[in-house]
C-alpha cells in the first residue's frame, strides 16, 4: 500500500498533467521549470525541445535522422529514450515515414500542444492588443519537460518535495483545507458599496463616495468603501522554509537553487512580503493546487481506511 507522501506525489502530478486549461495548473507547470536547473538527466530533454521550437517558427518538419546526426548525448537513446515521452506528452507526433525524391525518410510533427500554446498566445494578443512574450510558453514547456523527467525517476526532486512538505505541514489543516489564520489576501480595487463604482486608490474612492453619496454620514462612508482583496498565497515561517538546506551535504547545492527560485519568483510571492518580515509567502497558485491535491489524498486515504475497517469487520464475523 503506497504512503500518503507517494499518494500526494501521485495525485499532484496527474492534477498537473491532468488539465491545461487550469489556470493555477498551469502557473505552478511554468514556476516547475525552475526545479530543472543544472540536474543532468533534464539536458537531453531541453536539447529536443530547441529543435522542435525552432521547427515551429521556421515550419519546417523535423527530419529524424538529421537530428540523431546531431545528438550528442550518447549515454541517452533519442529514439528510445526521448521521443517516446514527447509523444506522450503532447510535443511531438509519433515518427512518421515517408517517400521523397525516391527514398524513406522519417519524420517528426509537431504535437498538439506546441501548435495550442502558441494559438492560445497569439488569442491573447489579440483579445488584450498587447504583444506579449512567448517566456510563459517556454517555461510551461520547460516544467512539463521537468515534470516528466521526475516522474519517470526513481528518486524525487529532494528541494521541490521538502519545501510543499514544509508548507503541507505549516500551512494545511487535518482534513486537507488551508488553513485561514495564514492566509495573505491583498486588496486588488476599492468599490463602492452603493453603486458599484470602482477604484484602485482607497482614498480617491472614499472621495467619490462623499461627492456622490452626501447623504451619509462619516460612518456609512467609510463601511460604503468596500475592500476587493485577492488571495496572495499562505504565511510560512522563513526559518522553516530555509531549513530545507540542513542536509550538510546538500547545503550549497539547496542554496543556489533556492536563489534561482527567488530570482525567477517560482513558488513564492514576494509581492505581499513586508521588508522586516519574518514569514515567507508561498504562492496562491501552489497553495491552491496543493489544497485541490491534499483534500482529494485526504478523501482517498478516508475511503480506504473505511473499506479496511469494513473487510476487518467481515472476517471478524462468524459464519451463520
Amino acid at each position: 500500500m503506497l504512503c500518503e507522501d507517494c499518494i500526494f506525489l501521485r495525485e499532484f502530478e496527474k492534477e498537473l498533467t491532468g488539465n491545461l486549461d487550469e489556470q493555477n495548473n498551469r502557473l505552478v507547470l511554468e514556476d516547475y521549470d525552475t526545479f530543472g536547473t543544472g540536474r543532468k538527466s533534464v539536458a537531453p530533454f531541453k536539447w529536443l525541445e530547441s529543435i522542435i521550437i525552432m521547427a515551429f517558427v521556421d515550419q519546417e518538419e523535423i527530419l529524424l535522422d538529421e537530428i540523431l546526426a546531431k545528438w550528442k548525448y550518447s549515454e541517452v537513446d533519442l529514439e528510445k529514450d526521448v521521443i517516446p515521452k514527447f509523444v506522450e506528452w503532447g510535443f511531438l507526433k509519433a515518427v512518421e515515414t515517408i517517400e521523397r525524391d525516391g527514398k524513406q525518410i522519417r519524420i517528426l510533427k509537431l504535437g498538439a500542444i506546441i501548435d495550442d500554446e502558441f494559438k492560445r498566445h497569439l488569442s491573447n494578443t489579440l483579445t488584450s492588443g498587447r504583444m506579449e512574450g512567448f517566456s510563459p510558453i517556454l517555461k510551461l514547456l520547460g516544467g512539463r519537460i521537468n515534470l516528466g523527467v521526475e516522474t519517470g525517476a526513481r528518486t524525487k526532486d529532494l528541494l521541490r518535495w521538502k519545501l510543499m512538505k514544509v508548507a503541507l505541514k505549516q500551512g494545511f489543516n487535518k482534513d486537507g483545507s488551508l488553513k485561514n489564520e495564514i492566509k495573505v489576501n491583498e486588496a486588488k480595487d476599492f468599490s463602492c458599496k452603493i453603486c458599484g463604482e470602482r477604484m484602485n486608490i482607497r482614498y480617491k474612492l472614499y472621495e467619490h463616495v462623499s461627492a456622490q453619496h452626501p447623504e451619509l454620514t462619516n460612518g456609512e462612508k467609510d463601511a460604503a468603501v468596500v475592500d476587493n482583496k485577492v488571495f496572495k498565497g499562505i504565511k510560512i515561517a522563513k526559518d522553516d522554509i530555509l531549513s530545507v538546506d540542513e542536509i550538510g551535504r546538500y547545503q550549497n547545492k539547496f542554496r543556489e537553487r533556492l536563489l534561482d527560485m527567488f530570482k525567477a519568483q517560482s513558488f513564492f510571492d514576494f509581492s505581499v512580503v513586508e521588508k522586516d518580515d519574518e514569514d515567507m509567502v508561498i504562492s496562491a497558485p501552489w497553495a491552491m493546487v496543493m489544497e485541490k491535491v491534499n483534500l482529494k489524498v485526504k478523501d482517498l486515504i478516508k475511503t480506504k481506511e473505511k473499506v479496511k475497517t469494513i473487510e476487518g469487520t467481515k472476517e471478524g464475523t462468524p459464519d451463520s
